[in-house]
């Protein structure tokens, strides 16, 4: 039974409480649109954590959003995505083993294993200076790298001058940039400015993270068509629903959905070697 009495108890659901009532925090920016922000400090401006996606570039409904990896919460965890992916990329090795595949004949499950796997996912907090309210923002590396330069580029400056958060494109045409505010700032503005000269709550990169349960993740890879039977589960012992499982565009595996490897791109010296075989078959287990 819960604990429903002391006063330590009480804080700490109250605490609870409050924290769950700011957890909606992360903020989508739609394309063309800007935000006049305030950049915390550089201790708690950003975060990040290992996340799990997909993308198909010919096919949008076998995507899989960005939801964390179950290391993030038990490094001792493999979840579902992990085990498709370590099972995809074992097989990759027999083949490239056997020479089954090389320069001009990629090996499409090799694509697909190092999709699922999971890979940084940053995170930055932000004041809104419309409304003086912290959010957070998500981003893949190759959209996080240009916010983060700007940042440490213009760090004597953060807690000076307003800065806009702009995103232009759309899907993988997306880019995002952080420059400074040269204009004005309203009376409104300046004082939510003012008043957010303070560090970023840091426990809302925690709180703001999604995670799919051991079934969501098990749709969701019957959703891109893979087999979930090759990694010891029971479809039949999922849930039904209406959900048609489509057959993966296995030539098209966008990397995180936004750096899709040309057709022709293969040779890398062969994949940097099968990826050094496989990080040598994972130090030999």
């Amino acid at each position: 039974m819960t604990k429903k009495f002391g006063l330590h108890n009480l804080n700490t659901a109250i605490k609870e409480e409050e924290r769950g009532q700011k957890n909606n925090v992360r903020t989508h920016l739609e394309p063309g649109k800007t935000i006049l922000v305030r950049i915390p400090d550089l201790e708690t401006c950003s975060g990040y954590y290992m996340a799990h996606s997909f993308y198909d570039d010919k096919n949008d409904k076998n995507n899989v959003l960005p939801f964390a990896c179950d290391k993030e919460r038990n490094p001792d965890a493999v979840d579902p995505f992990d085990k498709a992916s370590e099972y995809l990329l074992a097989q990759a090795k027999v083949r490239y083993d056997n020479k089954e595949h090389g320069e001009g004949n990629p090996d499409p499950e090799y694509f697909l294993g190092k999709d699922l796997k999971a890979s940084i996912r940053t995170q930055f907090g932000f004041y809104n200076l419309a409304d003086g309210k912290e959010f957070i923002i998500e981003l893949a590396p190759k959209h996080a790298n240009p916010i983060k330069d700007t940042i440490l580029k213009k760090a004597d400056k953060i807690g000076m001058f307003a800065f806009e958060l702009t995103r232009t494109g759309s899907k993988s045409e997306s880019s995002y940039s952080l420059s400074p505010h040269i204009d004005d700032l309203t009376d409104e503005q300046k004082k939510n400015f003012d008043e957010c000269a303070k560090p970023f709550d840091t426990d809302l990169y925690q709180s703001s993270i999604h995670y799919k349960s051991e079934t969501e993740q098990l749709k969701s890879l019957q959703k891109i068509g893979f087999d979930i039977t090759l990694i010891g589960y029971d479809p039949s012992s999922l849930p039904a629903d209406d959900n048609k499982v489509s057959p993966i565009s296995q030539e098209n595996h966008n990397q995180q959905g936004e750096e899709k490897m040309p057709e022709n791109q293969v040779d890398g010296k062969f994949y940097d070697d099968i990826d050094e075989a496989i990080e040598q078959s994972e130090a030999s287990a």
